[in-house]
Order: structure tokens, then C-alpha cells, then sequence
């Protein structure tokens, strides 16, 4: 299915839309919507919000890790 949208401003509530070639010779639908606003970019990602516990940098992230690794080692 080949799609085409179009926004247009009505002139004194009369919309005209020129159709590509690809559509001239067939039938149509023809839905009418009020166009959605333009919605602000979104602001960048801000990365450092999200370190939790990290954040601190009084935190040796190397010796938690190590610390946290040897948890898990036992001798079996």
C-alpha cells in the first residue's frame, strides 16, 4: 500500500492537494486530521543522572568490583 501525506492549511475551508503520479489515476481515500503540533526536540541524555551509587566519587569503583567478583569464588 503507497501512502502520501500531505498538511495543508485550509482557505476558506477549502484543502487542495496535488496528488503524485503514482496516484493520479486511482481511487483514493481521503481522511482529514487536524495536524499535530511540532513537539520540542528532546534534550539530550543526560548520563550522569543515572550512575546511582557511582555518582559518589569517593567510591574505588576497581576495588567494589574485585570485591564483589570474590563473593562468588569458594573452593569446592
Amino acid at each position: 500500500m503507497e501512502a502520501f501525506r500531505a498538511i495543508k492549511k485550509p482557505e476558506n475551508g477549502v484543502v487542495t492537494v496535488l496528488l503524485p503520479d503514482s496516484l493520479k489515476d486511482s481511487e483514493v481515500e481521503v481522511i482529514i486530521l487536524p495536524a499535530e503540533k511540532k513537539r520540542n526536540k528532546k534534550k539530550a541524555l543526560n548520563s550522569q543522572k543515572f550512575k546511582g551509587i557511582w555518582k559518589n566519587s569517593s567510591i574505588d569503583v576497581k576495588k567494589v568490583c574485585k570485591e564483589m567478583r570474590e563473593e562468588w569464588q569458594r573452593d569446592i
